[in-house]
Parts: structure tokens; C-alpha cells; sequence
């Protein structure tokens, strides 16, 4: 006997309430099947622990509950009870091959119907329309003179006033070049403007104020630290102190790395000291 049967009577074979030809084939099963043998052991002790206990009160609720699953179960004799019957009777090997025959089925419809879509002739394109001809024969329409004049009338090309000279960009409208020569007034404080000046352009003011032996200082005057400009951060406002002895020659070196003509400086400015100038510096990534 197989060992899927075997199990499905081991309780019968413990109450020696089979008969025997059965009972011998659930032996032998049992016998040749350890996992078998291991439920049949536990049946044993569980049975022996019952008989050991005696009877016992049934839990509180257990008769209702019961009954409740006997009422929701159906009717002795009624189609549903029917065919509960017999699909229990059912083995479960059977019906799993069903399911994988419906599988199967299924997939191979599918993959049918694409080849079939697949290998479908493409819908011809459709002719154009061709135009209504006219009932004179050799005689062009009005419409394809005019079109036939103006292919073969050459186009005359614009004259200089209609071309437009290249707009400048707003920078260069903006930006006054400065001087070649601009004197250095020392009653008259200037500002400087660095446009487009990379991302080190404050590091490049710093070494120009140690080389004028100048500092950089804010609007307060304390001291400037430089740092690298980036798109969050890309403008930077800056006051350089140098003496009025190396005025003149760092007027020269802002003119030149500005290449803008320098404006009045106005508002606030930082303290200085006797014999100091100071210059503003506007730079920007």
C-alpha cells in the first residue's frame, strides 16, 4: 500500500477497526516508510496520554461552537454534499496533473494566436487620390502658372539696409572698456568691477593684496578670508587697503585685471588708518 493511503488509515489501524488484508498492507507501509513509522509513534503516546488523563470537561463554548459547524455544513443528501463526496474521493495527483494540463492548454493558445497575428499580411497602403483633371486638355490651370512664374522668377537678395547687424549680447552693452591710461586721483575712491572671473577669482585679489602689501577687509574692516564662488554663491563684494605710496601701481593692476573703467565709490567704507587708501572690488563667478 502507498504511503499517502497508508497515513489516511492509520487511525483505524490503531483501533483495530480494519480489516485484515488492510491492516497488513498499513503495516508493511508503515514498516518501509520511517516518516510513517515516526507518526505512528506519536499517535501511540498521544492516545497513551488520553487514556492516562481520563476524561475531561469539554471547554466552555465548545458544544455551540460544534453545533454552529455542523449547521454551516451541507445537507446529507443535497447536490452540494454530492459532489463533495466525490470530489474528495479525488486524489490529489490528479488533480494537480488537470491543473497543469489546463496550463499548458492555455499557454500554448497563446503562443497559437501571436504566430498567428505575427504572420498576418500587413493592410496594403492605400493609392492616393489623384486630383480632378481639368476638361481642357494641355491647358494648366491658373494655379500652376503662378506657381511656374514664381518657380522661375529668380529671388533678389536683400538689400543692405534690410540685413540687421548681429545684436550684441546685454554685456557688451553694458560694459564700458576702461582707458588705456587712467590717472589715479587719491581724493576720489574707486570700485572695480571682475566679471566672469572663475571660481578662484577672490584667491587672485588675495595674492594681489599681499604683493601690494594691502589687506582685504569687509565693510566693518575686519579681515576678508577668500574662498572658492560656485553657482549658490557666485558674487562677492570686497575692500582692498593698501598705502598711498602703492596706490598708483595697484590702481594699474585692478585697471588691467578688471578691463572695465572703474566707478565712484560711494556708501559705506571700512576704517583706515593715516597714509591708507582704499579700493572696492565686485566680483563676481
Amino acid at each position: 500500500m502507498d504511503s499517502f493511503f497508508a497515513r489516511n488509515r492509520l487511525s483505524a489501524y490503531l483501533d483495530r477497526t480494519l480489516p485484515r488484508a488492510e491492516a497488513e498492507a498499513v503495516a508493511e507501509a508503515i514498516a518501509r516508510d520511517i516518516a510513517l513509522s515516526s507518526d505512528v509513534q506519536a499517535m501511540h503516546k498521544v492516545l497513551g496520554m488520553m487514556h492516562e488523563a481520563g476524561r475531561v470537561p469539554a471547554p466552555t463554548g465548545f458544544h455551540a461552537r460544534t453545533v454552529a459547524t455542523i449547521a454551516s455544513k451541507p445537507v446529507p443528501g443535497s447536490q452540494v454534499a454530492w459532489l463533495q463526496r466525490r470530489l474528495s474521493r479525488i486524489p490529489t495527483e490528479v488533480v494537480a496533473l488537470v491543473g497543469a494540463a489546463l496550463i499548458a492548454a492555455v499557454a500554448w493558445q497563446r503562443t497559437a494566436s501571436q504566430e498567428t497575428t505575427d504572420d498576418a499580411p500587413a493592410p496594403a497602403a492605400e493609392a492616393p487620390v489623384a486630383p480632378p483633371s481639368d476638361d481642357k486638355v494641355g491647358v494648366e490651370s491658373p494655379e500652376v502658372q503662378v506657381t511656374t512664374e514664381q518657380k522661375a522668377t529668380p529671388q533678389e537678395p536683400p538689400s543692405p539696409k534690410q540685413a540687421r547687424s548681429p545684436t550684441p549680447p546685454p554685456s557688451a552693452r553694458t560694459v564700458t572698456p576702461a582707458p588705456e591710461s587712467l590717472p589715479y586721483d587719491p581724493d576720489a575712491p574707486l570700485a572695480y568691477r571682475i566679471l566672469s572671473g572663475g571660481d578662484q577669482v577672490l584667491y587672485d585679489i588675495a595674492t594681489l593684496a599681499d604683493e601690494s602689501n594691502g589687506r582685504l577687509v569687509d565693510a566693518y574692516g575686519k579681515l576678508f578670508t577668500p574662498h572658492s564662488l560656485n553657482e549658490g554663491n557666485s558674487f562677492a563684494s570686497v575692500y582692498l587697503v593698501v598705502s598711498e605710496d602703492n596706490a598708483p601701481s595697484t590702481h594699474a593692476r585692478l585697471l588691467k585685471r578688471s578691463g572695465m573703467e572703474p566707478y565712484p565709490l560711494e556708501g559705506p567704507q571700512p576704517p583706515l588708518n593715516d597714509g591708507e587708501t582704499v579700493f572696492m572690488i565686485e566680483a563676481q563667478l
